[in-house]
C-alpha cells in the first residue's frame, strides 16, 4: 500500500497536521465532538499526573484526556467555542473498535481528515492528527513505513487503502458517552492557590483554607486512583499474560502429538502400552508387563522418543507397571507450534459456538462417539463481569471421544486449542481417544 498526496493542492515539502494548540481539532457527528490531534505521553511511576498536567498547562495546553487503560495522558489545546462536551477519538477507537496489533483509522468530514494510529490498543505519539487530505495521506504513509514489518489493519470512511474495513464517524460517536474518553480542563494550580489565599483572608482562618486545599488534593488523588483501578485496565493486564499461556492454536499441537504417536511402538520386549496421555509438550505412556523385564524394556525403547522411565511396584514385582514420560520439545517442531492465541482474530460468541459446535455435532453422528461443549465464560481474572468490560474474551470447554481412526479427520480452527489427548490402547478391541480442550471468542 502506498499513498500519495492529492494533486488538487500544491505539494509541500513537509506537510504539517493541524495539531497546533491554537487550531481546531474536532470532527462533529450527531452533535458529538470527536477530538483529534491529541499529544500523547506516557504516565510513569516516576512522574505524577499532576506534574504532567501543570507542565502541559504552562506549555499552552488547555485540556487533557486520560487513557488509564494504557497509562497514557493526552494534551489538547483550546477547542472551538460553544462545545458542551468533547471526547477523544483515539480512546474511543482504542476501547471500542480496536482489534489489537497495528491499526490505522482515517476519517473524512468535509475538507478535514482525522487520523489515529494504534499499536496494541495504544495511541502512537504523532499519529493522532487532523488536517487536510495531503497532510493526513502523508502521515498515513509514514505510519505504514514505520510498521512495514507488521500486519496493518485499516479502518475508516476513505477509499485510500486496497483493503480496509468501513467505519463511519456516526458509529464512533455512538460509543463516546459509554467510553471514558471525555476531554477535561487542565486545572490551574496557581489559580487554585490564589483562591485558597483569598479564602484565608475572607474566612479569617488558616484551617478553612487548609481544609479547602486538602479537599482539592483528595479529589485529584481519588480521580487518579479510580483510573488505576479501572476494571478494564486491570483486565487488560491480566488477559495479556493469560492469552500467552493458553497454548498454540488450531491443529499445530495436534500435529505435534501425532508426530509422537507415529513413532510410539505399542509393544516393547514383553511390555504393552495401555494408555498414552499428552498435555502440552509432554506425553506420558503407561505400560503393562506381559513377559519382559525392566532391562529388556530399557534396552528396546527407541531413543528418538526421549523417554524417562519410572518403574512402579505398587502391584507387585510380577505384575508391575512402567511409565514413560516424553519431552516433545526434543522432537522436530511442527509449523505453528510457537504461535499463541491471536485475540484480534477471535470471532463472536455466536459464530464460534456455531462453527465449532457444528463440527462436534457432526462427530456425534459417528457410532460409539461422545461429544460435549460448555457455555463460554469470562477468560482471565477480573473483578468485573463480561458486561462491564470493553473487550472481554470468553472461554468454553469441549471434548470428543471416539475411535482413533477419526482423529485425523478433525478440522480445528484457530480459535480452538486442544489441551489433552488420551489414547486407550487395546490390542484386541482397538484404540480409542478422548480429546479435550477449549475454544475462545470475543465476549462482545
Amino acid at each position: 500500500m502506498s499513498l500519495q498526496p492529492s494533486t488538487s493542492e500544491p505539494e509541500k515539502s513537509k506537510p504539517t497536521p493541524l495539531t497546533d494548540k491554537r487550531q481546531s481539532q474536532v470532527l462533529v457527528s450527531n452533535e458529538i465532538s470527536l477530538v483529534f490531534g491529541v499529544h500523547w505521553t506516557p504516565v510513569t511511576s516516576d512522574v505524577r499526573l499532576g506534574k504532567l498536567l501543570e507542565t502541559a498547562r504552562q506549555d499552552g495546553y488547555v485540556n487533557y484526556v486520560s487513557h488509564s487503560y494504557q497509562d497514557t495522558v493526552g494534551f489538547i489545546g483550546a477547542l472551538p467555542a460553544g462545545l458542551k462536551k468533547a471526547y477523544s477519538a483515539a480512546i474511543i477507537l482504542s476501547l471500542q473498535f480496536s482489534e489489537g496489533g497495528t491499526e490505522l483509522f482515517v476519517f473524512r468530514q468535509g475538507d478535514l481528515y482525522g487520523l489515529v494510529g494504534l499499536i496494541e490498543y495504544s495511541p502512537m505519539p504523532g499519529f493522532d492528527a487532523i488536517g487536510t487530505e495531503a497532510v493526513i495521506k502523508a502521515l498515513a504513509e509514514e505510519f505504514r513505513l514505520l510498521n512495514a514489518s507488521q500486519l496493518l489493519r485499516c479502518y475508516g470512511n476513505v477509499p485510500w487503502f486496497a483493503e480496509h474495513e468501513a467505519l463511519d464517524l456516526t458509529k464512533v460517536a455512538q460509543k463516546a458517552i459509554v467510553t471514558k474518553s471525555e476531554v477535561l480542563l487542565i486545572p490551574n494550580v496557581k489559580r487554585l492557590m490564589a483562591l485558597i489565599a483569598l479564602s484565608l483572608l475572607v474566612l479569617g482562618g488558616i484551617y478553612a483554607g487548609y481544609s479547602y486545599y486538602q479537599d482539592i488534593l483528595q479529589e485529584q488523588e481519588q480521580s487518579i486512583q479510580a483510573s488505576l483501578n479501572d476494571p478494564n485496565r486491570l483486565y487488560e493486564v491480566a488477559i495479556a499474560s493469560a492469552i500467552k499461556t493458553a497454548g498454540p492454536t488450531g491443529e499445530a499441537r495436534l500435529r505435534q502429538w501425532r508426530a509422537f504417536f507415529d513413532q510410539l511402538p505399542l509393544t516393547v520386549n514383553g511390555w504393552v502400552a495401555k494408555t498414552a496421555t499428552c498435555t502440552g509438550m509432554t506425553c506420558e505412556v503407561q505400560w503393562v508387563r506381559v513377559s519382559g523385564n525392566l532391562t529388556d524394556f530399557e534396552a528396546a525403547l527407541p531413543e528418538a522418543l526421549h523417554g524417562k522411565i519410572t518403574f512402579k511396584l505398587e502391584k507387585g514385582l510380577v505384575t508391575s507397571d512402567l511409565q514413560t514420560t516424553h519431552d516433545l520439545t526434543q522432537f522436530p517442531k511442527v509449523e505453528g507450534i510457537d504461535k499463541s492465541l491471536d485475540r484480534a482474530e477471535l470471532d463472536s460468541i455466536n459464530n464460534a459456538q456455531n462453527q465449532w459446535g457444528s463440527t462436534l455435532q457432526n462427530f456425534s453422528l459417528l457410532p460409539k462417539s461422545s461429544v460435549k461443549m460448555t457455555v463460554p465464560a469470562l477468560f482471565g481474572t477480573s473483578t468485573a463481569g463480561v458486561e462491564a468490560l470493553n473487550k472481554p474474551v470468553v472461554k468454553g470447554t469441549w471434548s470428543i471421544e471416539h475411535e482413533l481412526w477419526s482423529l485425523p479427520d478433525l478440522d480445528i480452527p484457530n480459535f480452538v486449542i486442544p489441551e489433552t489427548l488420551t489414547v486407550l490402547i487395546d490390542l484386541k478391541g482397538g484404540l480409542r481417544y478422548k480429546l479435550e480442550g477449549a475454544f475462545y471468542a470475543k465476549g462482545k
